[in-house]
């Protein structure tokens, strides 16, 4: 066993059980700890965009993505020390990737971005329900359409944002575009399991932004 310090940039509900967790190590290398709960995202020892968490892993990686990381036996975490701005900066410099093709077309499955926000949709996706997605360009300027499974945007968009479960209120939705805009905002990818009714574009697999960073500012503060 060994214990990793990893500050969590992506966060998802994969189904009613299931989370996905995703982020850096001390070591700057992205791990996927495996498997993780939905009620691990809650409590004392919560995992979050905020803080350190110290997973037990085992040394061998899971076999399904090279980022995996099996939780040890005990499936042992704790929530460690607050990660501020300037220091998230500093790391989000170091491990930032350029282009999201280069990323996914060769091997890896989670990646960080800076990102120029482009617009928010929200509506029927084929064979998804009712689906936020965001249209951004990568610093090599190709733009992306990709759903959002970031838990707290996504819980929170649709509670602030959304009326009656189906439209979305444009000038609020006009105000958020604005805030996700700037030099300062950053998307942690993930890939999903391969789908296959529904295949993704990297190797089967679809991009899903699964972590909304944005480093001068604390969008959940701000009335829209």
């Amino acid at each position: 066993m060994i214990i990793k310090a990893v500050l969590p940039l992506a966060i998802a509900d994969v189904d009613d059980t299931y989370s996905c967790v995703a982020g850096i190590s001390s070591e700057y290398e992205w791990i996927r700890p495996e498997s993780i709960y939905r009620s691990d995202l809650t409590g004392h020892k919560e995992i979050n965009f905020d803080n350190i968490t110290y997973f037990e892993l085992d040394n061998n990686a899971a076999t399904r993505r090279p980022e995996d990381r099996r939780l040890g036996r005990e499936r042992f975490f704790r929530k460690g020390r607050k990660v501020d701005s300037a220091e998230k900066k500093k790391l989000f410099e170091r491990v930032c990737d350029s282009s999201v093709d280069d990323v996914f077309q060769n091997g890896r499955t989670a990646g960080l971005f800076k990102v120029n926000v482009k617009y928010i949709q929200f509506g029927r996706t084929f064979g998804a329900g009712r689906k936020i997605r965001i249209i951004f360009e990568d610093q090599t300027g190709k733009e992306f359409n990709f759903i959002v499974v970031d838990k707290k945007f996504k819980e929170w968009f649709l509670k602030h944002f959304v009326c009656d479960g189906k439209n979305v209120i444009p000038s609020k939705n006009d105000g958020l575009l604005k805030k996700l805009q700037g030099d300062h905002s950053f998307f942690a990818i993930t890939l999903s399991d391969r789908k296959g009714d529904f295949p993704g574009t990297f190797d089967g697999c679809h991009a899903l932004i699964s972590g909304i960073h944005i480093l001068d500012k604390n969008i959940y503060d701000i009335v829209y």
